[in-house]
Parts: structure tokens; C-alpha cells; sequence
């Protein structure tokens, strides 16, 4: 249905066709490369999104944090709150669809789907500006969601929303201001495991890693997509042990239950069998044992000065430690605990800084790590 109001500029389509009137009006602004949205909720901003090409700039006022993102040599990257930088190529893409998102929320959507109950208005007004009313039955109730897009010099300057239901209302308001460019802050890149030694696996099997490096326990095993990775230890060296999963042997994997109390045994039987396909010495990698046991005698804030982070902490009546990491690699710190203090109440990890070290010894390396190569 297409109303025409004699000779003006006005245009409305009542029907799906409006889809293509609201696609023209903000075709420009889908292909902008340089440009910031600033979204504001209830007459408060809650975030800003900058675009400079492949480079970006993502400031959740609400939530409270910031983090840019960037392409080079081909590999996305998130240097977040904290200035570190990470290889984060998923990051990259859900950011990389900010505005669609918003102009889908706004204006498109509405045009999807085949919901008889549903209503789009759209009016364009001397392509200047751009008003979408779409309402829906929703019961004894209606819904109802308006949206007006405004341009400034042939550009789009202004969304305003507003969603109704019932009695309650939520309103938004995106403002658009073009040319704009991102500068890059200084980071720290975190340590990579590149370039390590591939040596002969001291292990045929997963199974023996099980059998033998943890005496039939459980052993942690980390998929990334179709490849597992298990880090173990053998006469005194470290390493990461690797292979690719048949898809069959991954199907089952991911169909057991883990919440099913064999689960472990499960998973150790399934993978038993699995030949290592690749294994990597990361010993060298590891502080010597000595310059751990120069700690010992200090308190946990000498690893605080010497770049550590704490990671976790537990509380024993036979012993306590107290996790610190530092370059993607995790080492556990057995401690004393201070006279007086509440072992059963919950504690900020500065609040353990006193703690004398007793003795460190190296534990686990963190997800962020792998796969080393």
C-alpha cells in the first residue's frame, strides 16, 4: 500500500516493500568506514563505538570499560581495559557488526519474518528524514516501536526509538559524527609460545599420559576446535602433547554428560587410545627452580613487585596456597597464614600480600597460552 500526498516529497509504504525505502535512506551510513555512534538510553549514553576502517573503538559507559581492536598481518587483535593485547579474532567480528546490529534493532528487522500481527509504517520525508511505526498485537496487549532517522548534509546525523509495551517505555537515541579516526593506545603484548622445540614424545598414547604422568588420575584436556592438547610433566621436563580428534571420537566427546559422575572416566576411556601426534618441550620456558626458591622467606608482595599477578588462593587445615601468574604461566605458592586471620571468609587478592612463602613450585599454564607451537 503506497500513499502519495499530491505533489510534496512525502512518502509513505505501508506494506514489506518499506523495506527498501528504509534500506536507501540508511544505505550511506551502512557503507560509512569513518565514523563514531554514540548511543544514548533514557537521555543517558551508554556506549560509543568509533569505526576508522579496520581499526576500532568500543567504550561501554555503562558496563564501565573500553578496548580498541585492529588488524595486522592479517591477524585481529583486542587490546582491552588494561592496555594488554590479545589475538581475538571472534572479539574482532561481533564488534565489526555494531552498526548492522543497531540499524537492525531500528529499522530492519521489523521487516523480517511473516508475523500477520505485525505492522510497518514507513514515511520519508524529503529524504532528510525517516520515520518507522511498527506495531503488534501481543495478547489483551499492544507493542508498539517508532523510530525516526534523521540526515544533516545528505548524511544520517540522529536515530531516535522509542519501544512500547503497555505501560512501559524505553527510549534510545544514536548520534553519528563522520571522519572520525582511532588512535591506537599503548599496550603490552603478552608473552607467545612460538617457535618452541618439537621433540620425540616421551608418551605413545593419551592413556599413557594417564597411566603414568598422574598415576591413573585425571588428566585436563583442552580442545580447540579439532585438535586436543594436554600439558604434563615427565622426568622432570614439561610439555604439551597434541593431536587432531577423528570427528566420530569428537562426537562422542562432546556428547557425554558432565555432570554424570564417570565422566572423567569416560572421557579418559574414549581418549585412551588416541595417538600424540606432536609434542613440545616449554621446560625453558618455565623459571628455574631456583630463582622460586629465592622467594621463599618474602611475602607474596615480592612477587607482586617483580610483575606476578594472584589467580586463586585455597585454604587447608593441613597446608595453604596461593596461586600467582605471571607470562601466561601459573605457579602455586604454599604459604603461612597470618595469626588472626578469617580462612573462612572471602578475601580481595591484595589482602594476601603479607602471606611469607614457604615454598613455589610451578603448576599449570593458562588457557591464553595454547596451542603452543
Amino acid at each position: 500500500m503506497v500513499l502519495l500526498s499530491g505533489c510534496s516529497t512525502e512518502k509513505t509504504i505501508v506494506a514489506k516493500e518499506g523495506k527498501q525505502m528504509v534500506e536507501e535512506f540508511y544505505k550511506d551510513l551502512m557503507d560509512a568506514d569513518c565514523f563514531t555512534m554514540e548511543s544514548y538510553r533514557d537521555g543517558t549514553l551508554s556506549g560509543v563505538f568509533t569505526k576508522d576502517g579496520d581499526k576500532m573503538y568500543v567504550n561501554s559507559v555503562e558496563a564501565g570499560y573500553d578496548y580498541y581492536l585492529f588488524v595486522q598481518d592479517g591477524k585481529k587483535y583486542l587490546i582491552s581495559d588494561d592496555r594488554t593485547l590479545f589475538e581475538d579474532e571472534s572479539m574482532y567480528d561481533l564488534s565489526l557488526q555494531t552498526l548492522n546490529t543497531t540499524l537492525r534493532m531500528n529499522a530492519l528487522a521489523y521487516y523480517e519474518g511473516d508475523d500477520d500481527s505485525v505492522t510497518c509504517k514507513a514515511t520519508n520525508k524529503n529524504d532528510s528524514e525517516l520515520t518507522l511505526n511498527v506495531t503488534a498485537a501481543n495478547g489483551n496487549s499492544s507493542e508498539s516501536f517508532t523510530s525516526t532517522g534523521t540526515k544533516e548534509n545528505g548524511k544520517v546525523s540522529k536515530i531516535v526509538s522509542e519501544f512500547k509495551n503497555g505501560d512501559s517505555s524505553m527510549n534510545m537515541e544514536y548520534r553519528f559524527v563522520y571522519d572520525q579516526h582511532v588512535e591506537l593506545p599503548e599496550y603490552n603484548a603478552p608473552k607467545t609460545y612460538n617457535d618452541l622445540p618439537h621433540v620425540e614424545s616421551p608418551c605413545r598414547t593419551f592413556g599413557e599420559i594417564a597411566d603414568s604422568l598422574r598415576e591413573g588420575g585425571t588428566v585436563d584436556y583442552t580442545f580447540i576446535e579439532n585438535e586436543i592438547f594436554v600439558i604434563g610433566e615427565k622426568d622432570g621436563r614439561h610439555y604439551q602433547f597434541s593431536s587432531t580428534i577423528e570427528p566420530d571420537i569428537l562426537e562422542k566427546y562432546n556428547s557425554l554428560d558432565v555432570a554424570d559422575e564417570n565422566y572423567a572416566d569416560q572421557v579418559n576411556e574414549l581418549l585412551h587410545g588416541v595417538q600424540i601426534d606432536d609434542c613440545v618441550d616449554f621446560t625453558d620456558e618455565i623459571l628455574p627452580q631456583e630463582e622460586l626458591d629465592a622467594y621463599t622467606g618474602k611475602t607474596i608482595q615480592s612477587f607482586i613487585d617483580d610483575g606476578f599477578e594472584v589467580s586463586g588462593y585455597a585454604f587447608w587445615e593441613d597446608g595453604s596456597m596461593i596461586l600467582v601468574q605471571k607470562d601466561l604461566l601459573t605457579y602455586r605458592v604454599d604459604v603461612k597464614v597470618p595469626d588472626g586471620f578469617d580462612v573462612e571468609a572471602g578475601h580481595e587478592y591484595d589482602e594476601l600480600n603479607d602471606f611469607e612463602i614457604l615454598g613455589t613450585e610451578f603448576d599449570s599454564v593458562e588457557y591464553a597460552a595454547l596451542p603452543m607451537r
